[in-house]
């Protein structure tokens, strides 16, 4: 393992010619099956704010458990052995880690079955939170974690209600069902639970009327319908939902369009604003997130002059949608795990010659970051998403497997010149409204950027000339409910600094 040399973003920053790349594997499952390497296969990569990285991982010797890694750490670091020995504790999958009031929360089982709330605290270790389903063995798998309001809210299954939406109160430490959305033993199997406007949105299962849009309001604890987006008992299946200029963005199909791009003000009916492929055909990939970036929405849409997915832009001031990048011109660039750091788009892509491997978007130009298995082998990135300095992801290498991979930018010098001194948000906590101050030491081109825990970009500032001197930029916060959040500030070149704030 490499030696890595880090600065701290929040002291001291360099910026432009001054900063390279560097990465990093971490080899988790060291055993090997004949000639072929085992692979620890980490999924859930979440961040806690502070530049620890929460995932699970295999062992050939204690199965799949829940592990750390820090920004200067050269070894990631097991955290429990739940089921003991080489039994699984946690469950393959996305979306089943959570960092919330200190602790972890996870989906784990002591046994061979019985996945429940799990909770682990650093200096406490790991402790079960609540048995949800207690009426067999099978377990409720917890997963689709989001805060809200000081409270963590999330999906789980019992043999009685099938999946559900459900709360967990740290007041109290208890688990409450908040609504049987699918109606008895149907799963109203709630996802893409996304924070606007004070309410909690995601898509559910209705037998009446499908995978539609429905809101929490927390002043009365009622769920509600938003809109049937398509009629009948078919589904609209409203999928990546994100917030972005004071409004509710998310992929749906109205029965007419295909999977186009959707709004919704929070009052109006939803309306659909894009239609990259006239008629029914294929429009937006429903599996591939959705970004904020120089002001615009990025995603994976159908390009009709390919014929495949391609990267597109949306612009909501001129209501236009346009390909922004044709990763390969002649087949699907299969395009996931779009994910903003250091001033780029980072995504997972095939240009049909390289594989499938890790991509970035500038803004005017893509690159291919790392080739990983070179050649048109593919090392399958998945998994993408920043912690502290580093961005963390899942791809598979010839020599270890699949394995965690950890890319990160640090200067050549700690002794050239300073461009940003003290970049600090105040107050923490905050309300309605953030400061962000910085000292620049000569006029730099800069943007800004707020994500909740899951990464998921909840405000952007775009790029913005500033000059020499000091500066103290107000951010909102009024659309943001009640939770832990980071922010970056990035230059066209790099990332300058990140740091975690708490909303009020």
């Amino acid at each position: 393992m490499k030696k890595l040399i880090y600065l701290s973003t929040l002291l001291l920053i360099t910026t432009g010619v001054y900063a390279q790349t560097h990465l990093d594997s971490f080899d988790i499952n060291t055993a090997v099956n004949g000639s072929i390497p085992a692979s620890s296969a980490p999924y859930s990569l979440i961040t806690d704010g502070s530049g620890i990285l929460y995932f699970s991982a295999s062992d050939t010797n204690y199965g799949r458990e829940l592990y750390k890694i820090g920004t200067t750490d050269t070894q990631p670091q097991r955290l429990t052995d739940i089921n003991t020995g080489n039994g699984n504790s946690l469950s393959v999958g996305f979306n089943n880690i959570f960092a919330f009031n200190g602790s972890v929360f996870f989906s784990a089982s002591d046994t061979f079955f019985n996945s429940e709330l799990w909770k682990y605290t650093p200096g406490q270790g790991a402790s079960k939170v609540a048995e949800i389903d207690t009426a067999n063995n099978s377990g409720s798998n917890p997963s689709k974690f989001i805060e809200f309001n000081g409270k963590l809210y999330f999906a789980a299954r019992t043999m009685q209600l099938g999946t559900e939406l459900y709360m967990y109160d740290p007041g109290n430490q208890s688990v409450t069902l908040v609504k049987d959305i699918g109606q008895g033993t149907f799963s109203g199997n709630p996802d893409h639970l996304t924070i606007f406007n004070g309410k909690l949105y995601f898509q559910a299962y209705d037998t009446s009327i499908g995978r539609e849009l429905f809101e929490l309001d927390p002043a009365t604890n009622n769920v509600k319908l938003v809109a049937e987006i398509y009629p009948g008992k078919m589904s609209g299946s409203p999928s990546q939902l994100i917030v972005f200029n004071n409004k509710l963005y998310f992929i749906a199909n109205d029965g007419t369009s295909g999977n186009e791009l959707f709004e919704y003000d929070g009052s109006n009916t939803p309306a659909r604003v894009t239609d990259i492929n006239p008629g029914s055909g294929p429009g937006l990939s429903l599996t591939s997130s959705l970004v904020i970036f120089q002001n615009k929405l990025f995603f994976s849409g159908y390009d009709t002059a390919s014929n495949n997915y391609q990267l597109f832009s949306y612009d909501p001031g001129s209501s236009t949608a346009v390909l922004a990048a044709a990763i390969n011109p002649s087949g699907s660039s299969f395009i996931n795990y779009l994910t903003v750091y250091n001033g780029k788009i980072f995504f997972a892509a095939n240009d049909g010659t390289n594989g499938f491997e890790l991509w970035s978007y500038d803004g005017t130009n893509t690159k291919l970051e790392h080739d990983i298995i070179p050649g048109n082998g593919s090392s399958i990135v998945s998994n993408i998403t920043f912690s502290g300095a580093s961005l963390y992801f899942t791809a598979r290498a010839t020599s270890i497997g699949i394995e965690l991979f950890r890319y990160s930018l640090y200067p050549l010098s700690i002794a050239e010149a300073n461009t940003i001194f003290n970049p600090t948000l105040y107050p923490n906590p905050a309300q309605d409204i953030a400061h962000l101050q910085f000292i620049l030491e000569e006029s730099t081109t800069l943007s800004i950027t707020l994500t909740d825990m899951q990464g998921r970009v909840v405000y952007s500032s775009g790029n913005e000339l500033y000059s020499e001197g000091t500066h103290n930029i107000n951010i909102p916060l009024n659309n943001l409910a009640s939770g832990n959040y980071l922010y970056q500030l990035n230059s066209k070149e790099r990332l300058l600094a990140t740091g975690k704030f708490i909303k009020q």
